[in-house]
């Protein structure tokens, strides 16, 4: 029996189905291992490129904040150091003008209700107290009362032009005790038993002490004091003044910090002067206060930081504070008090958008790669239930998913590229309806939460623009300090018109002018020049002026008054600072003008009907750098008559440059006054000014200006 022979049909047929087969299972097993590894290769590249875009925002993120950091505490640092120079120099001040009035000769005032109030007054301002120590009788000390008293007008102006300050003091080894504002002292306070006043007993420098509890209200305070001494060099008081740790907090740092911010300041000895979490309450004067010390701390970390900022190092260091996060520390000396600041940000705030990126980013890859492996699942199936009619299909479909999955991936790569080279205005536009496109979101919504955080850091920038707006107002408190111009008739009849400007080269400057009437008919001017420029020749100014204003009232002799300021200023003037100085008194019923020259440009004088000349004045010498004797000065007279007309101007003028390096000069100066005299006297200075702009072109100013022109125009009875 031969055996069944298949047809060639059925054998073809046969054939081409196992080749079918064959060929679909070869087709659907490729296939989907390509898929598989396909979309293994999209969920790494997409962890991958997540991983690196969020540590690249970390990293700049980091590198960034450690910069800002450090330029804030710079600003920081510099701020504090300049309150602490200008509250020591008017301390310094005080105690030299209290030296001179405790040796003084002159006459003392008895009234002592002038000064004093022995009930607290309705504005305690307006008066300043005293308090005698137990067993001191106030007969044995009441010279020294009268003399002390005569400083409550300087006790009042030094302790409202310092604000933050607490109260302004001083004491005697006698036992007296003054305030201002006037305050009420607690039985048993003795100023010689307060730390104070023992550390600037032993110093003749200003110090600073603290913090310790203030006897007044119980606050926590800082304390510069100075000894004031004879000409023995004995202590004959010590002058002090107090600024409340509070104060320092919230006018000098916490205002830009955010709220998770750390600050702290400490003493050369590694004592925590000021921190941002200090009680303000609790305290009590009779009490010692119990001070941190950070070289002591158990934590080696913050004991090797306390070291660095009491060598005076600056710096930006990662430090881990006990129970705490990573905190970068930024530090700075404070040259002024040998102190230095510090201020801590936790890592973890800084880079608080790029971790909760990161963590969506790995979410979304999870869901992603749950969502491929479902698909290859879902298209086996697919591929075995459809057979061989499909395969051109299936392969076919194979291409398009293929193509499908990859190229949003692909275009987010490129996309995330772009977002990593700093275009954080780029928006992915990705429309595919799947976790593809809510990861295309996420990468949207990281580069909003970057573009956020880095205009927060931004505002650290705008704070140090804080800075130098605060540097404006200093100017302008500056300008405030100089006397506007006027015409001023006195009782007498006599009529004189005054009008000046100072402008300075740098936010503030140097240069200063001063008038006022002694008495009826005694008018006191001044035009000076310090030698340097900034925030020491304004302090220098501010103290030069007061100074000359003072002398003024006392004496009507230009000599006198240009050796006093000039002892007075040389006492604590180790910077060996000066100042150039023309002043004088003129007779508004007379017409006579008694002045001298210290060191200042010659004044230019015109007749009523005739054009401006140089004065030829004794040069005398700046006062200031060290001790004259009273006859380094000349003193000189000129007569004014109704019409004629004095301008004083500090070298800016003379010494503007223009674009070739080429003064202005006195020729020049000569002709624009003599072109425009003219004008009215409102007029003069601004036209001499435009003058001096025309010349100098583009050329930036290089020396602060004054200029100061006064115009005598007699009595009714003249005229």
């Amino acid at each position: 029996m031969k055996a069944k022979i298949f047809s060639l049909r059925f054998k073809i047929l046969a054939a081409l189905s196992l080749l079918t087969g064959i060929t679909f299972f070869m087709v659907s097993h490729l296939t989907i291992e390509q898929m598989k590894q396909l979309g293994k290769y999209s969920v790494d590249a997409c962890s991958t490129l997540g991983k690196s875009v969020v540590l690249d925002s970390k990293n700049a993120l980091m590198e960034q904040s450690r910069e800002e950091l450090q330029s804030l505490v710079l600003s920081q640092a510099q701020l504090i150091d300049i309150r602490l120079k200008r509250v020591a120099g008017e301390i310094n001040l005080v105690a030299n003008l209290c030296s001179r009035y405790l040796e003084s000769t002159q006459k003392k005032q008895d009234d002592l209700s002038i000064y004093f109030s022995i009930e607290r007054p309705a504005n305690p301002n307006d008066y300043a107290s005293y308090y005698l120590s137990d067993g001191v009788n106030q007969e044995s000390v009441m010279d020294e009362l009268k003399c002390l008293g005569r400083l409550q007008p300087i006790l009042k102006f030094v302790n409202s032009n310092n604000p933050g300050s607490h109260i302004i003091y001083i004491g005697t080894p006698s036992g007296i005790f003054i305030s201002s504002p006037w305050t009420l002292q607690p039985v048993g306070y003795d100023p010689r038993l307060r730390i104070w006043y023992q550390s600037a007993s032993k110093s003749h420098e200003a110090v600073w002490v603290g913090p310790y509890i203030s006897s007044t209200e119980n606050k926590l305070i800082l304390t510069c004091a100075k000894a004031a001494r004879d000409k023995d060099g004995r202590v004959i008081s010590v002058c002090a003044i107090d600024v409340e740790v509070s104060s320092v907090i919230k006018n000098l740092i916490s205002t830009q910090l955010e709220p998770q911010g750390k600050v702290f300041i400490l003493d050369h000895e590694g004592n925590v002067l000021v921190r941002r979490e200090l009680s303000e309450t609790g305290y009590s004067w009779d009490n010692e206060y119990k001070k941190e010390n950070l070289l002591k701390s158990p934590h080696t970390g913050i004991s090797s930081l306390a070291r660095k900022m009491t060598d005076g190092n600056r710096g930006c260091d990662d430090m881990t504070i006990p129970g705490e996060p990573v905190h970068f520390v930024a530090y700075y000396p404070i040259t002024a008090a040998g102190w230095s600041i510090g201020i801590a940000i936790p890592r973890n705030v800084i880079i608080a958008a790029a971790l909760n990126t990161e963590q969506i980013i790995q979410q979304d890859t999870l869901k992603q790669s749950s969502f491929i492996n479902n698909y290859i699942e879902s298209s086996r199936i697919v591929y075995i239930s459809l057979g061989f009619l499909i395969l051109l299909l299936i392969l076919s479909t194979g291409v398009y998913l293929s193509a499908k999955i990859a190229a949003p991936i692909l275009f987010l790569k490129k996309q995330a590229e772009e977002i990593g080279r700093g275009n954080l205005d780029l928006k992915i536009e990705l429309k595919t309806g799947d976790e593809l496109e809510h990861l295309a979101d996420t990468f949207n919504l990281m580069t909003d939460d970057l573009k956020k955080y880095i205009a927060s850091l931004e505002e650290t920038i705008h704070s140090r623009e804080k800075i130098e707006r605060e540097l404006a107002v200093s100017r302008e408190i500056q300008a405030s300090l100089l006397p506007m111009p006027w015409q001023e008739q006195s009782d007498s009849s006599s009529v004189i018109d005054i009008q000046a400007m100072m402008e300075p080269a740098k936010e503030i400057g140097g240069d200063f002018y001063d008038y006022f009437m002694v008495n009826e008919t005694i008018l006191f001017f001044c035009i000076g020049d310090v030698s340097s420029k900034g925030i020491p020749a304004a302090l220098f100014m501010a103290m030069t002026k007061t100074l000359l204003a003072h002398e003024a009232e006392f004496s009507l002799s230009p000599i006198k008054v240009l050796f006093n300021v000039n002892n007075v200023l040389e006492k604590d003037n180790d910077a060996s600072m000066f100042a150039t100085v023309f002043c004088g008194f003129l007779d508004t019923v007379t017409g006579t003008v008694n002045f001298s020259n210290g060191g200042h440009n010659h004044p230019l004088f015109c007749r009523k009907d005739g054009n401006f000349e140089f004065i030829h004045t004794a040069n005398g010498i700046a006062i200031g750098p060290s001790q004259m004797k009273e006859n380094v000065w000349q003193l000189e007279s000129l007569q004014m008559n109704p019409g004629d007309r004095l301008f004083f101007y500090s070298d800016g003028v003379s010494e503007a440059l223009n674009e070739s390096r080429q003064a202005f000069g006195k020729e020049k100066l000569l002709e624009a006054l003599n072109s425009h005299k003219a004008d009215s006297s409102s007029k003069f200075i601004p036209c001499i000014r435009d003058e001096i702009s025309s010349y100098a072109g583009q050329e930036l100013q290089s020396d602060d200006i004054a200029m100061l022109y006064l115009s005598y125009y007699g009595t009714k009875a003249n005229e």
